[in-house]
């Protein structure tokens, strides 16, 4: 077999199958734009997530600049004050607790060890 005879049998199939050729190659065309089309929405869509994502992150940075606005002296964990209550409570919280925030400061009374603040007559709070 030459590579004439080669050739011959190669366009006798392309002349043949001309109808399947067009099949395949609007198929792929098909495909590929379907698979275009699919990633402008997955990038319209992330781009409106990350929006409403940024907006959140902004809102929630504006409350945690109006909490900290509100109390003046935030509580910050040291390795002398672990643990806080209220002079007219009868419980007391860790540092690292939400409830202790809500004392006031003028009001704060600090300890170093738990059983500190239970001699003290304090219980510690099972919101803690």
């Amino acid at each position: 077999m030459s590579i004439h005879d080669l050739f011959y049998k190669i366009k006798k199939i392309i002349i043949k199958d001309n109808i399947a050729y067009i099949y395949i190659i609007l198929i792929t065309i098909i495909g590929f734009s379907s698979f275009l089309l699919g990633k402008l929405s997955v990038n319209n869509s992330h781009n409106i997530n990350t929006k409403v994502d940024s907006i959140e992150i902004e809102q929630k940075l504006q409350n945690l600049s109006q909490n900290t606005d509100q109390s003046k002296s935030p509580i910050i964990k040291t390795s002398s004050n672990k643990y806080v209550a209220s002079k007219n409570g009868k419980l007391y919280y860790s540092t690292i607790c939400k409830s202790a925030n809500r004392i006031k400061p003028e009001n704060r009374v600090w300890f170093d060890v738990a059983s500190d603040a239970e001699k003290s007559g304090y219980t510690l709070s099972s919101s803690c």
